[in-house]
């Protein structure tokens, strides 16, 4: 590496921005870089505070960035504008003079005539991931948004960012010292294969394996500057299922990544530290997930998300497997959609409860959980329900609703019965369907035929009858026992009724009793004129057949 003797003076850098040597200076630097740097027709490298030397602009935009922002810090040496040289035919000290290039080249070519050409099956190009990730460091720009998703993403419970995601979250509560720095990685692979050239006839498949930094945020993730190209796979057809072999090398520098990390150098913090890497996500299409993942998309178990669990089942004329049930399983006519998605879920609900309460332990460990699994339900959803079950904010909001449970008192017996049923059933127990009081109310919804009744209830249910039975109302009884209501709800009632919607509820009634009142009354007016009009024809017609 040998240094431009053309590059001018630098003293202007350290100059403010606003001053004239500092200005000439700007000037200088652009002239050198179109005459000795390496300008892409009329654009450079913008080294300025906010581009980076990433995005290449024309000369009066770069001269513009430089002016408004100045240059991008420690960017001394101009090295992205050629200041140095990079030798590629190696040292120049070394002494040449008796290397025999004609007869090795002689020796090499003599016979390739001779020799047909030979076109090699498959060529792999790898290109290191290592280098290129400490790279991203290097800039304390892009150092700083490699950290967003940990100090400036809003933690709102919404989706925007796969960091909100559940994989991501149930990764970092499984691995809690890679969650500990956010500067460690979280990578993306995709790929895909395609023919490069327009001919179809020509029988050739390339795939480029693309990999991305998640760590970015949402507006940077999927930018061409940071998606790296680690391998390239050309040959004239795809890999198929010997792909594993090409991913070797791919494979053994994620493993170390993973397992030891690398002394990387943070421009933003002034710091090294040990970075580390993991794939979490491939993104392909089918056929390329089969080659990925090595599960087969033909045959008996050909869905990935069925799994061990696809019903499928074999024509024996035509030779094909047939899937036909999992289009209809999944098939509810719209007008019964709402009732059999609640059933389900409510009975799924029950479900979980009764296997958590049977075969759930918290001090066993998931193996020994498994060895007691029902015939009924399959050991892959008996793991994944007991790996949620133990997740640390599973168990602290279990731990949490058990503790208010413990809390209730006076706990009523409907279940999931609304509370309006039972007040629209009192009523009609009543003579002009009155509205039942507070105290029946609680009675009818804390009893229930065949079931003992709760020791704390049996108590308030005495304590309203002594309370009643001592000459007080109903509402003053009721108050009594339980105390004064609650802002924004009425006992009694379910927590949907509040005082504002009883209120509402009585004027409607009184406006219905007022205008059914007015009704009835026009209706008898307008039968007696009709009456008297009648009474009226008839003496009219009696006197036309007398005379």
């Amino acid at each position: 590496m040998t240094r431009n003797t053309n590059v001018p003076s630098k003293d202007w850098m350290d100059l403010p921005r606003y001053s004239a040597e500092y200005e000439k200076g700007v000037k200088s630097f652009l002239d050198f870089s179109y005459t000795y740097g390496d300008p892409q027709r009329e654009e450079i490298q913008c080294p300025c505070d906010k581009c980076c030397n990433v995005r290449w602009t024309r000369r009066d935009v770069v001269y513009n960035h430089l002016i408004g922002r100045g240059f991008v810090d420690g960017y001394k040496r101009w090295i992205n504008h050629r200041e140095w040289e990079i030798d590629l035919n190696g040292d120049n000290h070394i002494d040449n003079s008796n290397d025999d290039i004609d007869g090795l080249l002689i020796n090499q070519f003599r016979h390739t005539s001779k020799k047909p050409h030979r076109v090699p099956v498959k060529v792999l190009r790898y290109f290191s991931l290592v280098p290129r990730l400490k790279r991203l460091f290097i800039c304390s720009k892009i150092a700083d948004s490699l950290r967003w998703h940990d100090e400036e993403r809003y933690k709102d419970g919404k989706l925007r960012h796969p960091a909100d995601g559940q994989a991501w979250k149930h990764f970092d509560s499984l691995y809690l010292d890679f969650a500990l720095d956010s500067r460690n990685l979280r990578l993306d692979l995709s790929t895909d294969g395609f023919n490069p050239f327009r001919s179809i006839s020509i029988s050739h498949s390339t795939w480029p394996f693309m990999m991305k930094v998640y760590n970015f945020p949402s507006w940077m993730c999927m930018k061409p500057e940071y998606s790296m190209l680690s391998l390239l796979i050309a040959g004239p057809h795809s890999p198929g299922n010997d792909i594993g072999v090409h991913l070797h090398p791919l494979i053994d520098e994620l493993n170390f990544l993973w397992q030891t990390g690398v002394e990387t150098y943070d421009a933003s913090r002034n710091q090294t530290f040990q970075m580390r890497a993991i794939l979490l996500w491939t993104i392909s299409d089918f056929p390329a997930h089969v080659m990925l993942s090595g599960w087969s998309t033909k045959g008996k178990l050909d869905c990935s998300c069925c799994n061990y669990g696809t019903n499928s089942f074999y024509l024996k004329h035509s030779r094909k497997t047939c899937y036909m049930d999992h289009h209809s399983k999944f098939f509810i006519p719209k007008e019964g959609q709402k009732w059999v998605m609640h059933g389900l879920r409510d009975a799924w609900r029950g479900f979980k409860r009764e296997v958590k309460q049977r075969y759930f332990d918290k001090r066993l460990t998931i193996e020994k959980m498994l060895e007691k699994c029902p015939a009924g339900v399959p050991a892959v959803h008996l793991r994944q329900l007991i790996e949620y079950w133990k997740l640390p904010e599973v168990e602290a909001l279990s731990e949490v609703n058990s503790q208010n449970r413990k809390k209730q008192k006076w706990r009523h017996r409907m279940r999931p019965i609304n509370f309006g049923r039972v007040r629209v059933a009192l009523c009609r127990t009543k003579e002009n369907n009155e509205e039942p009081l507070k105290a029946e109310m609680f009675v009818a919804t804390r009893t229930k035929t065949g079931k003992e009744v709760q020791a704390d209830t049996q108590i308030a249910i005495s304590e309203l009858e002594n309370h009643q039975n001592a000459g007080k109302t109903p509402d003053d009884a009721f108050m009594a026992v339980f105390g004064k209501e609650k802002p924004g709800r009425v006992r009694g009632y379910g927590r949907s009724v509040t005082r504002t919607s009883l209120q509402k509820d009585e004027e409607i009634n009184d406006l219905k009793q007022k205008y059914s009142n007015e009704v009835t009354s026009m209706k008898e007016e307008i039968i007696s004129e009709k009456r008297q009009e009648m009474r009226q024809f008839l003496v009219n017609w009696c006197k036309t057949i007398l005379d």
